[in-house]
């Protein structure tokens, strides 16, 4: 008697016709969505935009400065095409709110993948104002905690508030992101403690 083989994923963004749709595994999505925009072999150690076979290092300035104010950034896949056009429909309130869920898996398949539960003592999310029509941050990793059912990742996504909207630095140049970046800071405000999982633990600041 033979077996048939599991299906194979519909492949991003078609994932509202995955047959894996609510079976998938974190992991799963996680591979589909690299499949689709695979990260290249040469990229920044810092940002990890791709970088030309004849460049040496990043031509972003931010990625230079010893007081950037992160250590670095890591990245699922590349954001471009069909990953680019769903996230800036999503985040803009073009595209459905399940879409959170399925980036929820994506970030907790990474984690899984590349992470230890230990190797944080937060996960949060860059704060949208509550005045936005999708806050895309938060809904993400409230997603992404659902889908941790062994409670292993410190994730919380409302640790941080942001006490008033900040200028749009989406489309502008690393002038425009480096003064938003800023702003963003003096407008955070933080939770004084926050549950985790069963404990009161003082959140990051």
């Amino acid at each position: 008697m033979s077996t048939a083989p599991p299906p194979e994923p519909a492949g991003f963004p078609r994932c509202r016709h995955c047959p894996l749709l609510r079976t998938a595994t974190p992991a799963i999505c996680a591979m589909c969505v690299g499949r689709t925009a695979p990260l290249r072999p040469r990229r920044c150690p810092n940002c990890q935009h791709t970088l030309p076979n004849d460049q040496l290092s990043c031509r972003n300035l931010i990625c230079g400065f010893d007081n950037r104010g992160f250590e670095r950034v890591f990245a699922i896949c590349r954001k471009t095409g069909s990953v680019d056009d769903v996230l800036r429909k999503y985040k803009y309130g073009q595209a459905g709110p399940a879409w959170s869920m399925i980036f929820g898996r994506l970030v907790l398949g990474w984690l899984e993948q590349h992470m230890e539960p230990n190797s944080y003592g937060l996960i949060v999310a860059n704060p949208t104002h509550s005045n936005r029509q999708v806050r895309h941050t938060e809904a993400i990793l409230a997603a992404a905690r659902r889908e941790d059912l062994d409670e292993a990742w410190p994730i919380y996504p409302q640790a941080l508030t942001k006490v008033r909207e900040t200028s749009q630095s989406a489309s502008g140049r690393w002038r425009a992101k480096w003064d938003a970046a800023h702003e963003l800071h003096r407008c955070r405000a933080t939770l004084g403690r926050i549950r985790r999982r069963g404990a009161a633990s003082p959140c990051v600041r």
